[in-house]
């Protein structure tokens, strides 16, 4: 928000100027007045501003959410989908450096970076994480509208990612967003309704900003995830839907203070598993930046 205050103010001042000079160009004002702010001492530094704030954050991996990328069908991370333009550079040159070092927390502010892993979200029982991804809010939509994109041959899906960030921001206590999931302003956390079995591919850095808005919430959470291998980050959303590995139960009560972390049969995880699934938050700053958005794995995506 601060920044879109910025850049308007810088604007309307490069308009003013620039009518200035307009204005002194055709004797209206005296040109003293209209020289002593040439349109190029403002327009161009605005230009540039507007230009890498909307191209260069996305390249980089340093912005999703905000991006000017809304009709483009861009993906953000997990490989670029771009013919010419990448994604998430910082996030893979990291991301290689670590795996190279065999370190990650050993970066300093880069850290967070190099959890660039992709993570499937097989289940969740928890308002935060089902309203905040993958926001399943198709019952929102008018039944006719539905069923003209089933005749398209769309899946009549819709996900609204980005305006249940800016309902979460807002610190609001209904929950609008991701209606399928039953009665959010009166429906406790972790009972029938609440939940979400829809899998959908997050990084480890987006599931560790949600692990930590969860536990803020303060009710009773559950997850069980997939840690996708590091060759599976610039595979398909289809691969990541289908890859078979070890999925992790994560069980948390806030409130009481107690946290379990379980594999598949029920055995207790190991250290490394734990220091994944009990990372703390990524830093403060990072998280008004980047809030990246979740990939839904329908069934019939190709």
């Amino acid at each position: 928000f601060v920044g879109c205050v910025c850049l308007f103010s810088l604007y309307m001042r490069a308009i003013t100027i620039s009518a200035t000079a307009e204005a002194g160009a055709a004797g209206t004002v005296p040109r003293a007045a209209a020289s002593a702010g040439r349109p190029g001492i403002v327009c161009v530094p605005a230009a540039l501003v507007a230009l890498a704030w909307g191209i260069v954050p996305p390249v980089l991996g340093l912005q999703n959410m905000s991006a000017l990328t809304m009709y483009a069908n861009l993906k953000h991370w997990g490989g670029s989908n771009h013919l010419l333009v990448p994604t998430g550079v910082l996030q893979d040159h990291w991301a290689a450096e670590a795996d190279v070092a065999g370190t990650g927390s050993s970066m300093g502010i880069f850290s967070d970076f190099t959890n660039h892993q992709v993570v499937r979200i097989d289940a969740a029982e928890s308002i935060v994480l089902t309203s905040l991804s993958p926001a399943d809010s198709s019952e929102m939509l008018p039944p006719r509208a539905r069923a003209l994109m089933k005749g398209a041959g769309a899946s009549a899906r819709y996900f609204g990612a980005y305006y249940a960030r800016i309902y979460w921001g807002e610190m609001r206590t209904e929950w609008k967003i991701g209606s399928t999931i039953g009665d959010n302003a009166s429906t406790p956390d972790s009972v029938p309704g609440s939940g979400s079995s829809m899998p959908y591919g997050l990084t480890a850095y987006e599931l560790r900003r949600l692990l930590a808005l969860a536990r803020e919430h303060g009710k009773r959470f559950s997850i069980t995830y997939t840690r996708l291998p590091p060759a599976a980050i610039h595979a398909s959303p289809a691969t990541w839907r289908d890859y078979l590995g070890q999925s992790v139960t994560l069980v948390e009560d806030p409130a009481l203070g107690t946290q379990r972390c379980t594999v598949a049969g029920g055995a207790e995880c190991a250290a490394s598993e734990l220091a994944f699934a009990f990372a703390p938050a990524p830093r403060f700053w990072l998280t008004r930046v980047l809030m990246q958005y979740p990939v839904p794995l329908l069934p019939e995506s190709a």
